[in-house]
């Protein structure tokens, strides 16, 4: 009888085997295909998505308090026995001019900001303007279909000049929840915190123009909302032949924990299968054993 027990367990241990071999296969199958033509080899981490980084290390210069109420500020804490309301004139707050906010040349409106934008100031390394761009960029979840697991999009998420080339980005929100689209890591002499910041309201559009330095380089363009990268938008701006692909940039560089979705009645069946070998397994180990 013991015999018999562990011939059937041997066997059934092979086809538990076999379900799992397949089933790694067809995740790395669907891992290939999830990024037509990605381009691993040369893959950078040099921008690796650093929404873990502690609040204390991320950059809030170009956070949005526009929509935060004023009944939702607690002032009772504050010393207002100095205040000299006759300085204070609240009558045209709604009209403020946010045209030079602090350094950097921020402008402000209902339907959004641009931020850092720059159209004849040259980086130190170069001598003229070599070209000049025009991109047109949409934002909506329309966008995200083509790519499991994201929410969000950009109509695209690649971007090539060449150095010392001037970049007009005229950005277009098709949501009703805001987005941005930032280039990070530019020269902080130029752009202060090192990027350029358009956001715009759902349904808005903003234009913005900046100016690439010399350098071969890539550069990492998301929209900074809440898990908004994490959910599809980013991209990249590859300036003359890049420093190397980013990852997890949607229709060019593979992800690291892709979603994966069956595709067809026989890829559910071979997990329907594996799940239930798993669980043939741990019922025939408390028989038995």
């Amino acid at each position: 009888m013991n015999g018999i027990k562990r011939s059937f367990g041997l066997i059934l241990c092979v086809f538990i085997a076999i379900g799992t071999a397949s089933n790694f296969s067809l995740a790395e199958e669907q891992l290939g295909d999830e990024v037509p033509g990605s381009k691993d080899s040369e893959m950078d981490h040099s921008g690796m998505d650093h929404s873990s980084m502690g609040s204390t290390e991320m950059d809030h210069s170009g956070m949005d308090h526009s929509s935060m109420g004023s009944t939702e500020m607690d002032h009772s804490g504050m010393d207002h026995s100095n205040m000299d309301s006759a300085e204070m004139d609240h009558s045209m707050h709604g009209g403020m001019d946010h045209s030079m906010h602090g350094d950097h040349n921020m402008t402000l409106d209902d339907e959004g900001m641009v931020m850092n934008s720059n159209d004849s100031t040259l980086p130190k390394d170069c001598k003229s303007i070599s070209k000049e761009y025009f991109l047109e960029v949409e934002a909506g979840v329309e966008y995200a279909r083509p790519f499991p697991g994201t929410i969000f999009g950009m109509s695209e998420h690649e971007f090539k000049v060449e150095p010392c080339s001037k970049i007009n980005v005229t950005f277009t929100n098709n949501d009703k929840v805001r987005h941005q689209w930032m280039v990070h890591q530019l020269p902080k002499y130029l752009y202060p915190q090192g990027m350029f910041h358009l956001e715009a309201a759902g349904g808005a559009t903003k234009t913005g123009t900046f100016i690439v330095p010399s350098d071969d380089k890539t550069y990492l363009v998301h929209c900074d909302v809440a898990q908004h990268m994490e959910k599809g938008m980013k991209a990249q701006l590859v300036v003359g032949k890049g420093s190397g692909d980013l990852p997890s940039i949607p229709g060019v560089t593979r992800v690291f924990r892709p979603d994966i979705y069956p595709s067809s009645i026989s890829e559910i069946y071979l997990w329907a299968g594996f799940m239930l070998s798993v669980l043939a397994t741990i019922w025939l180990g408390r028989k038995f054993i």
